[in-house]
């Protein structure tokens, strides 16, 4: 009766009980005071959890994880974020032009965006296209046919030669012959327009992605990586965490093993 007695007292004693017994205090990451009393334990636990699978153990390799992270950053102009972001992306491995290259990602799918959408292109016209540049092998164009984009008509008359001529730069060394790899480029693409709400962007890179290689589970990833970047966004500017204070953190995160 008393082992029953014990047993049943032990299970109404809250984990901290244990905690304080034992010595040895939980862990708490910099970031445990933004979250609402109540929510910060779980809120704590959700950040290592999405921090490990989405950059160390999940769909995408840590480099091309953090150049994903990037593209979202900028898209949504979260100095925070590209702070942070930029930093781990070189801790992973990435080179400057690897970083300026997912930076441009998010740069064009913006332009683009505001193009589209100004000039009310419509979806239906646009899955159209996607249909013909995703076809095994893509259709051939007449000889004697003008060689210029279904886009071209979005210019101005004087603009649309040059616009037309930088589409097709950026096109290419973005995501066939440029720093990254073309399935990586795409990942970072749909991060971006998944940051900046882009219908006509995430119809277009999602296609395009799948068309490169990439899986659902690494779409998910890409997008997961944008929508948790943005709510940390959210929290870090919300509770005026500050650059000077994020900084040090990172500095603590990315020192090497002090030698023994």
């Amino acid at each position: 009766m008393k082992k029953l007695l014990i047993v049943a007292f032990a299970l109404l004693l809250p984990v901290n009980a244990f905690a304080k017994d034992s010595g040895k205090e939980t862990k708490k990451s910099p970031f445990y005071k933004m979250y609402p009393s109540q929510l910060a334990p779980a809120a704590e636990s959700y950040f290592g959890e999405w921090n490990k699978v989405l950059f160390k153990k999940g769909p995408l390799d840590e480099k091309s994880a953090r150049l994903v992270a990037i593209s979202a950053s900028a898209a949504m102009k979260c100095e925070y974020c590209i702070t942070a972001q930029v930093v781990l992306a070189k801790v992973a491995g990435a080179t400057d032009d690897e970083i300026k290259t997912a930076i441009q990602i998010a740069a064009e799918v913006a332009r683009f965006s505001i193009l589209l959408y100004g000039n009310e292109f419509g979806l239906d016209n646009l899955k159209v296209i996607l249909k013909k540049m995703t076809q095994k092998p893509a259709k051939k164009a007449a000889k004697n046919a003008p060689k210029k984009s279904p886009f071209y008509k979005m210019y101005p008359t004087q603009l649309a030669p040059a616009a037309e001529e930088y589409f097709g730069k950026w096109n290419s060394i973005l995501f066939k012959n440029g720093p990254i790899a073309e399935k990586p480029a795409r990942l970072a693409a749909i991060s971006a327009s998944a940051a900046m709400k882009c219908e006509y962007c995430i119809t277009a890179q999602v296609g395009l992605g799948q068309a490169a290689g990439a899986s659902d589970d690494e779409i998910k990833a890409a997008t997961q990586i944008a929508a948790e970047v943005s709510r940390f966004s959210v929290l870090l500017y919300g509770n005026e965490f500050g650059q000077d204070n994020l900084k040090k953190v990172l500095d603590k995160m990315t020192q090497k093993p002090a030698k023994k």
